[in-house]
């Protein structure tokens, strides 16, 4: 300890000094002041700790492979993926625990041992003793591991299971097919109604039409004379003629009874009280 209290660390080292009798006479010393050393020893003791505390318990699964494939170290979230324990997994290959993954997985994970390039985004399918005859799917990171030396020495993987957001996508994926189906199928449901309602617009408005013309060409010959004169003036549209007291001037020999005649030029629609002469024959 300083004067100002402060704390340092200090290496030390003696050596014995005899004279030519072998008698001790003396020691030899260095004293080294390591203080800055062992606070830089600390601190990263420290990170390390954190750097193995966040590997463990990392939400993703974390593995280091040797060249062999062998499992050097794993988390406890890929082996929970796994569904076997870590410590089972240490010094053993992944054919040995999982073939079929091994399957999946070994072809590329040589290749990048061979090239040292890593392959990112991997989407891997296949079944794990966590969950036998399920099919599972992960999304994986293989990087090249490299010791001190630059030297590639195995692989650093990262995985994520995404089994639940594939599956929720494939239901979104069925559900739009479903709904673009039955869009589709109304779609066409309302195309053929259109076209059969115009086709029976169609045919109304030709039947109109026909009326029409009928009307405007033979409406002459079913009114009296008298009474040509007052429709000509009421074409193409209905009116009605109170003819009662009217009818005893044009008609000297006759009575009629009628209370009303409707004249409808545009729709050809002639009224008279049952019983009497039929239309163009009223007044005889």
């Amino acid at each position: 300890m300083r004067p100002d209290g402060s704390v340092r660390v200090l290496y030390e080292r003696a050596l014995p000094y005899f004279d030519e009798n072998g008698t001790l006479v003396k020691y030899m010393g260095v004293s080294l002041d390591i203080t800055e050393r062992k606070q830089a020893e600390e601190l990263a003791h420290q990170r390390l700790m954190e750097i193995e505390d966040l590997y463990h318990n990392a939400p993703i699964g974390l593995c280091v492979l040797d060249r062999d494939l062998r499992y050097l170290r794993i988390n406890e979230r890929l082996a929970e993926i796994n569904g076997i324990p870590a410590a089972d997994h240490i010094g053993k290959t992944i054919r040995k625990l999982m073939p079929e993954l091994a399957d999946a997985v070994e072809p590329e994970m040589r290749r990048i041992l061979e090239t040292g390039e890593p392959k990112l985004d991997i989407e891997i399918v296949s079944e794990t003793p966590a969950h036998p005859g399920e099919k599972r799917t992960w999304m994986e990171q293989w990087l090249p591991f490299k010791d001190s030396q630059g030297q590639l020495t195995g692989l650093s993987v990262v995985v994520e299971e995404v089994t639940e957001r594939k599956q929720a996508e494939a239901a979104l994926q069925q559900l739009n097919e479903t709904l673009e189906q039955r869009v589709s199928e109304r779609t066409s449901e309302l195309a053929h109604t259109v076209e059969v309602l115009q086709e029976e617009l169609s045919q109304r408005v030709q039947a109109e039409t026909s009326l029409a013309i009928w009307a405007r060409d033979s409406w002459v010959l079913m009114v009296p004379p008298k009474l040509f004169g007052l429709c000509q003036r009421h074409q193409n549209r209905i009116f009605t003629i109170r003819i009662i007291t009217r009818a005893q001037a044009f008609f000297d020999k006759s009575q009629v009874l009628v209370e009303r005649f409707r004249c409808l030029v545009a729709g050809a629609h002639f009224e008279h009280q049952p019983g009497h002469a039929q239309a163009g024959g009223f007044f005889k």
